[in-house]
């Protein structure tokens, strides 16, 4: 890297870098299982320390989304293998558009990759009002033919800035067609004002704040320059945000 592209601080350096590695693991088949840690680290880094990138550093991650839309396995496969990196442009951006895909695919008949979703979509919450998606829709079309793996969806519209009148009524009207028991109890117990487990999305953002701070560590061990914003404190920034909870209620 020359010195005209060399990031100004090692928050950017660890953007780049993973940014780099991520897009080398593309196409590598079987998907290296470090690539969601390297796409969620971006993610993270987006979400919760955004003064720390450089406008190149910006413009790279997007010319990474627009190059591998591009490709002709976009269309079958490669699309829900970048959802954090549609998370991150719409933190760093607030395009709404950016997380379009993410959420018109919540309901996807392959439960694994509905749930892949959830973890990109709520990096994004602070920022995004999920009553201008398709987000209740989206979850109803899994609940009514009863699509196991809805938990998550339920964490997401706990954890998201609605008005407590409308969560409501989106929860009586999920209990109202929820097709199986484990939905309805879950509706019914958000609805008493009980919690909801959110172990699946904070464990995936717990391992992102692990290899971020190991990404740090090897940061500090070459000397880089010091942060103006250190991993640490972007941790403590991180802890702030509701789906970072063991679990959610209303």
């Amino acid at each position: 890297m020359s010195s005209i592209d060399a990031p100004a601080n090692p928050i950017d350096h660890i953007f780049r870098t993973q940014l780099k590695a991520f897009v080398s693991g593309l196409e590598q088949q079987p998907v290296p299982e470090v690539q969601d840690l390297r796409a969620g680290t971006l993610a993270f880094i987006a979400a919760f320390a955004p003064e720390a990138l450089s406008a190149t550093s910006i413009k790279l991650l997007a010319d990474t989304r627009a190059r591998s839309r591009s490709w002709e396995s976009f269309q079958t496969e490669l699309w829900w293998r970048i959802p954090f990196l549609d998370a991150a442009l719409f933190n760093l951006c607030h395009d709404i558009e950016d997380m379009r895909i993410v959420i018109e695919n919540l309901s996807h008949r392959t439960r694994g990759i509905r749930t892949h979703l959830f973890a990109p979509l709520g990096l994004a919450l602070p920022r995004l009002d999920l009553d201008q998606t398709n987000f209740a829709q989206r979850m109803a079309e899994n609940l009514d033919p009863g699509h196991l793996g809805n938990d998550q969806g339920f964490c997401i519209l706990l954890a998201s800035d609605m008005p407590l009148a409308r969560k409501r009524a989106i929860l009586e009207h999920w209990h109202s067609i929820a097709a199986n028991d484990h939905d309805r109890e879950r509706a019914e117990r958000a609805l008493s004002g009980l919690h909801v487990e959110n172990h699946t999305i904070q464990n995936a953002y717990l391992l992102i704040a692990l290899h971020l701070a190991e990404c740090a560590f090897t940061s500090q061990r070459d000397a880089l320059p010091l942060f103006s914003i250190t991993p640490a404190e972007m941790i403590d920034r991180a802890k702030g945000h509701p789906l970072m909870q063991p679990s959610l209620c209303l």
